[in-house]
C-alpha cells in the first residue's frame, strides 16, 4: 500500500479524547477497509512533540525540553518515535476490536504494559487557581525515555475509556476513513469523524450514485 506523509500541524483533533486524537495521527489502518493508501503524519521525533503540544499534553517548557532531547541524539529519538508508532497501532486495533464486539489480547496486553511503564513517574499535586489536583511528571526528559511523558496520558486516557463510557466511541462511517471519535450529540447518532469532510464525500457519493453517474 502507498504511504502518504501527512502534516502534524494541521491535522485536525477531533477525538473529543486525547487518546483517540492519538490514534487519529494515522489513517489507512481499517480492516477490510477502502482507502488505497496509507498516510503517515508522525513523520519524525519533531511531530510527535508538535502534536502532543497542540493536544495540551505538554507545557511549552516539557515542549522545550523535549525539542531539545531530540536534537541531543536524533538516532535514539527515532527509535522512540518507531516505538511509539508501534503502540499508537496497537492501540487503534484495540479501540477498533472494541468497536466491532470483538476482543483483542494483544492490543489490551501492550496498554497495560505501557500503563505499568509509565504511571511510577506520575504524582497527584496541587494546582491552585481553583483548581483542587492535577497530575504531575515526575521524570527529567532524556533520549530514553523520550516520549514517556506523551504515552503515560494517551496510555492513562485510553484506560479510562475503555473502562467507561464505551457506548460513545465511535469508528467513522467511512468506509475510507479509520478515524474514531466520541459520539457526545443528543442524539447519539453521529456517524462521521468529520461531516465537512467524511459527511460531504458521502453525500456526494449518493447523488452521484442516484444519477448514474
Amino acid at each position: 500500500m502507498p504511504e502518504h506523509r501527512g502534516r502534524i500541524e494541521s491535522i485536525r483533533l477531533i477525538g473529543g479524547s486525547a487518546c483517540l486524537d492519538f490514534v487519529n495521527t494515522a489513517n489507512g489502518r481499517r480492516t477490510n477497509g477502502s482507502l488505497g493508501s496509507f498516510e503517515e503524519n508522525l513523520c519524525s521525533p519533531n511531530d510527535v512533540a508538535t502534536w502532543a503540544a497542540r493536544a495540551n499534553l505538554t507545557t511549552p517548557e516539557e515542549q522545550a525540553n523535549l525539542l531539545r532531547a531530540i536534537a541531543s541524539d536524533p538516532a535514539s529519538a527515532h527509535t522512540r518515535l518507531t516505538e511509539l508508532i508501534a503502540f499508537r497501532d496497537r492501540l487503534y486495533r484495540l479501540f477498533e476490536a472494541t468497536v466491532d464486539g470483538r476482543a483483542c489480547a494483544d492490543g489490551t496486553a501492550e496498554l497495560n504494559r505501557m500503563l505499568t511503564h509509565t504511571l511510577p513517574y506520575r504524582h497527584i499535586e496541587e494546582a491552585g487557581d481553583g483548581v483542587p489536583f492535577q497530575w504531575n511528571w515526575v521524570q527529567a526528559v532524556t533520549a530514553e525515555n523520550l516520549f514517556d511523558r506523551i504515552l503515560g496520558p494517551v496510555a492513562l486516557c485510553a484506560a479510562e475509556l475503555l473502562t467507561g463510557e464505551l457506548g460513545r466511541l465511535r469508528l467513522c462511517a467511512s468506509d475510507d476513513c479509520d478515524w474514531m471519535f466520541l459520539d457526545t450529540s443528543k442524539s447519539g447518532r453521529r456517524r462521521w469523524c468529520q461531516m465537512d469532510v467524511c459527511g460531504n464525500r458521502a453525500k456526494a457519493r449518493r447523488h452521484a450514485r442516484a444519477a448514474g453517474l
